[in-house]
Formats: structure tokens, C-alpha cells, sequence
């Protein structure tokens, strides 16, 4: 049976699992602004990511510094 009426606007159905995270950065850099330090990390994260094989210890850094951030507020 062919279900038209399915949900198909799920992230999955968006894009790779790297594009949704990006996305959710770029909206994380919004929120907090892009001159904040949160919103800096979230830049920096997305850039990273978009490499084939980004640096596993600057992504990590990065991300270890914008979880901190995070859990601050």
C-alpha cells in the first residue's frame, strides 16, 4: 500500500546527519547571537565539519568549549 499522506518532514529525510548538525548550529548561533561566545563556537564547529576530514582534536576542543558555555547558563 503506497502511503501518500506519510511524514516526510523529519531531519532524516532533509539531508545528511552533518547538515541537520549544522543547521542546528547556525540556529544555536542565532539564538545566542554570532559575536557570543557561544555563537563563535557554533561557527567554528559548522566550519569544521563541512571539511572531509576535520582536525579530531580542534572539533573536539570546540565542542568541549561550547558545551561548557552551554551548561553555564
Amino acid at each position: 500500500m503506497d502511503r501518500t499522506d506519510s511524514k516526510t518532514d523529519t531531519p532524516a529525510a532533509h539531508g545528511s546527519s552533518r547538515d541537520v548538525l549544522r543547521a542546528n548550529l547556525i540556529a544555536t548561533r542565532v539564538k545566542h547571537g554570532a559575536k557570543s561566545a557561544v555563537g563563535c563556537h557554533c561557527s567554528n564547529i559548522a566550519e569544521l565539519i563541512k571539511l572531509p576530514n576535520p582536525p579530531a582534536d580542534l572539533l573536539k576542543r570546540q565542542m568541549d568549549g561550547l558545551q561548557r558555555l552551554l551548561a553555564a547558563q
